[in-house]
């Protein structure tokens, strides 16, 4: 008993609430002047300017600072600061999510970030509410991480299920998943918008402290697109419209029948991005995640860049095409410096 109650707490998501009025017109240079001292409650309110401070605590493995706003605007960081004064900005920047509704800043996002402790600075701007979740628990060499399917319609999923559980404990991380649950056929087909009021009514069914998976027919507004996410990371620990990811069924059927293989890969690659991880290579051939162990590629597709140049990882930005009716290979690998990443996601026990 005194295991699992130690368990327990150990593994708490401490949640911060930051509520005020984002302002345009901060200063990123002037985010050290009149900062409000730290608050002792879980409540910490930014100046008129949107800075603000906030506490890490030894021990943290990880946090995730979520900005929500009107759907029309675009909340932004400016700065984050570590307690050593450190601009995590100047390279963390350019892996800042940011979206209509909702943007976020996730540390770390690979080993070369760390939730040092101590007192942290920001500066956010457009913003209506800012959040912070920080998990607190121990590293597990085989992390547990909670999924949950739904779906619109009557397709089987239960192989591919099987083989995105298997592509994750292949390397190293266990997925626990839940019964799937049918959705209502008005969800049948979405927007691939977050912030579009059928979808986010739909993926805000999610719990969240789960991978919230909706596998839906069809997009109203994306044709040729495999899946989504809504970030990366989504919006662990933080239950709304950024809570899950969209895996679009028609484009994983050839006459009739689902690809499991296939669908299994758009499902663990858009959880992968819910967790935290960017693709190997963008389509321009030239930018890479922030992780120094995965492979690069200057080509764009699958083929072009085989496996030698990481086409079999599980978040390279294409999957295979078809050669004369078949996939060349697979998705499914990761890399140590990848799974670190995973090891350290909010909702991972």
């Amino acid at each position: 008993m005194l295991g699992l109650l130690r368990s327990i707490l150990i593994l708490m998501l401490l949640t911060l609430v930051i509520q005020s009025c984002g302002s345009s017109d901060t200063n990123q240079n002037d985010v050290d002047s009149e900062l409000p001292t730290v608050s002792t409650g879980n409540d910490l309110n930014p100046n008129s300017s949107g800075n603000g401070l906030f506490e890490i605590k030894s021990g943290t493995v990880s946090f995730l600072i979520h900005a929500t706003s009107a759907t029309n605007t675009k909340p932004q960081f400016n700065s984050l600061k570590d307690p050593n004064g450190n601009e995590l900005l100047t390279t963390l920047g350019e892996f800042a999510w940011k979206s209509n509704g909702y943007s976020n800043l996730l540390v770390p996002i690979s080993s070369s970030y760390d939730p040092k402790p101590g007192i942290w600075s920001y500066s956010a701007t457009n913003y209506s509410q800012l959040k912070l979740d920080m998990r607190t628990s121990d590293l597990s060499e085989t992390p547990t991480i909670k999924v949950q399917p739904y779906i619109s319609g009557s397709d089987d999923i239960t192989s591919a299920l099987n083989i995105m559980k298997n592509i994750y404990a292949t390397n190293g991380i266990n997925l626990e998943v839940e019964s799937t649950i049918t959705l209502d056929n008005k969800y049948s087909d979405v927007s691939r918008y977050f912030h579009n009021s059928l979808t986010s009514e739909m993926v805000s069914l999610g719990d969240n402290d789960k991978v919230n998976l909706f596998f839906i027919n069809d997009y109203t507004d994306a044709g040729g697109l495999f899946g989504n996410a809504p970030g990366i990371p989504g919006s662990q620990g933080l239950k709304g419209s950024h809570n899950g990811v969209l895996i679009n069924l028609r484009m994983h059927k050839m006459d009739g029948s689902l690809d499991n293989q296939l669908l299994a890969e758009t499902a663990g690659h858009e959880m992968g991005h819910f967790l935290g991880l960017f693709h190997t290579t963008e389509s321009n051939g030239t930018d890479h995640d922030p992780i120094s162990d995965t492979p690069e590629c200057s080509f764009t597709t699958a083929n072009q860049c085989g496996k030698q140049y990481g086409a079999d990882n599980l978040m390279f930005r294409t999957p295979w095409e078809n050669y004369l009716g078949k996939r060349i290979g697979d998705q499914d690998n990761l890399t140590e410096g990848q799974v670190y990443v995973l090891k350290r996601a909010l909702i991972a026990k």
